[in-house]
Parts: C-alpha cells; structure tokens; sequence
C-alpha cells in the first residue's frame, strides 16, 4: 500500500521545511565546494534546488517513485541550474550512480521497505566520509498511538473518513492551500516500515554508517508523526 500510494501521488514541500538540512550541509563544506549531492525522494524538488543555490559548484540528482513529482521538479529547473541538476524517476533499491558527497532524504526512509537493504545501498552511495542526513519518526509514546490510530483508520477508510480528516486538517492547518492538505490525506493510513531506534542505528552501523548527530525537530501537526534528523557519516573504506 505504501510504495503504491507514493508511486501514483504527487507531493510538494511547506516552506517551513524547505531549507532544513542546509545549516548541516553549510557546517560541512565551503559554498563553493564542488559537490555531488542526492536527494532520495525529492517530491517536487524544491528541498534540493534551494540547496543547490547555496552550494554554485555543485551537481545534484533527485529521484523519486513519483511520475508526478518528478514532472513537477523538472518544470522547477532554471537557469543557472540548468545542466547541474537530474530528476530521474527511480526507486532507490533498484537505482545506482557514481558516488555522493552529500545525500539527503526527508521523511523517505521510513516508507521504504527493506532497510538492511536500503541503508546499504545508501552507504555503498556515499563516498568515504561522506554525508546522509535523514528525517525519520522514532519510536515512542505518540507516535506508537498514532499508528494505533491510522490503523484503525485503515479499517474505517471511506469517503465520510476522507471529509472528516480533510476538514480536522483544514483547521489544524489553515494557512496551508486545499492542495496541499489534499496530497496528504493518504498519510492518515500509511504505517512505517522502520522507525529510529536502536535497531534501526545498529542496521545502520552494520551498513558502515556512523551516526554523527541527532537533532530534534519541531512537530508541527497533530496528525504527523513525531520526528528526528540523523547526521550520518559514511565509516571509511
């Protein structure tokens, strides 16, 4: 259910979220540092655009399960990006490239299945040292109740559900556009395949990758699940 809904749905960014990993990034290399960044699930593509015009130098490709979105992100390029960035539509487990010094993927991680696969072929992905940053839901007390909950609505799942959470949603978030909140009705019945915690950083260890950092973030919706950003480095080879 999962990897279908986002094959066939089309997501774009709050703007609040847009610019998230860019202070890590900054802290990491110069801004005119030559890099090869991936974004893993890069929805419309706008996360990975506002990076790239803070790092000139750099290349970049996006991927993502999502026809939709990669149209979307294609129509986003323009110059001077022109020529530095690739959309490709692609599923990571399936997809391979040149080694990256930066990848970023934002609350992607937990909606794809297999991760002792996934977290390899990201580190297998990166370059000796290099950088993944990713956002994920972890393990506890809220969000355990709130996959209860969309369990439930699984067993429920009608158009009456569908005007009763697009309504709770319109006054959870009322600046947000129809569009938006529409996009992400879905999310109310997806359950994660992973989560951070300790199996999930021993998996990722086991992958070569050395957790560096663990950064809160805000929680900006009762509907989401609560979520943390992970600094990996790739162990050296």
């Amino acid at each position: 259910m999962t990897q279908d809904f986002f094959a066939r749905s089309g997501f774009s960014t709050p703007l609040a979220r847009q610019d998230r990993f860019l202070p890590i990034v900054s802290a990491s290399y110069a801004a005119d540092a030559p890099l090869r960044l991936l974004d893993v699930g890069c929805g419309n593509g706008e996360q990975l655009l506002n990076l790239m015009r803070h790092f000139p130098k750099s290349e970049a490709v996006g991927i993502d399960i999502s026809a939709a979105n990669i149209d979307a992100a294609m129509k986003r390029v323009a110059p001077p990006d022109t020529g530095r960035v690739e959309f490709l539509c692609a599923d990571i487990l399936g997809w391979d490239a040149a080694p990256f010094d930066v990848i970023i993927s934002d609350s992607v991680v937990q909606n794809i299945p297999n991760t002792p696969c996934l977290l390899r072929r990201l580190a297998c992905m990166l370059k000796p040292g290099a950088l993944l940053l990713v956002t994920i839901p972890y393990d506890g007390i809220y969000n355990r109740l709130l996959w209860t909950l969309r369990r439930i609505a699984r067993l429920l799942a009608g158009p009456w559900l569908e005007h009763v959470l697009l309504r709770i949603a319109q006054r959870l978030h009322p600046d947000w556009e129809i569009s938006m909140i529409r996009e992400r009705l879905g999310y109310m019945y997806l359950l994660p395949y992973s989560r951070d915690g300790k199996a999930f950083r021993v998996l990722a260890q086991e992958a070569g990758l050395r957790l560096a950092a663990v950064h809160a973030l805000p929680h900006v919706s009762l509907a989401q699940p609560k979520h943390r950003l992970l600094v990996f480095h790739r162990d050296p080879a």
